[in-house]
C-alpha cells in the first residue's frame, strides 16, 4: 500500500507543550487501530512533529461498513413488517 506522512505543525506557544503533539499522534494511531501500521515513529523536526504510516489491509473499508449497515437496516425493517 501507499505510505502517508502525517505532520503536526506547532505555532507560537504550542512549542512549549510539545508533549501534547505526541499525545495527539497516539490518539490518531489508536483511532485507526489495526487499519494502519506505523513505519516511522513520531519525531520532532524543528516546529513539526511527523511520522509515517501505511494501510495494513486488516480493517474494513468504508464500502464494507456501509453495506453492513444497510443489511442491518433491511433486516430490521423485515422484522417489523413480519410482526
Amino acid at each position: 500500500g501507499h505510505k502517508v506522512r502525517l505532520t503536526i505543525v506547532y505555532r507560537g506557544r504550542e512549542q512549549a507543550h510539545k508533549e501534547l503533539g505526541f499525545q495527539m499522534a497516539g490518539r490518531i494511531n489508536d483511532l485507526f487501530g489495526e487499519t494502519i501500521a506505523v513505519d516511522q515513529q513520531p519525531q520532532l523536526a524543528g516546529r513539526q512533529l511527523g511520522w509515517v504510516v501505511h494501510a495494513t489491509g486488516k480493517g474494513k473499508t468504508l464500502d464494507v461498513i456501509k453495506s453492513t449497515k444497510a443489511d442491518k437496516e433491511t433486516e430490521a425493517k423485515g422484522e417489523i413488517i413480519d410482526a
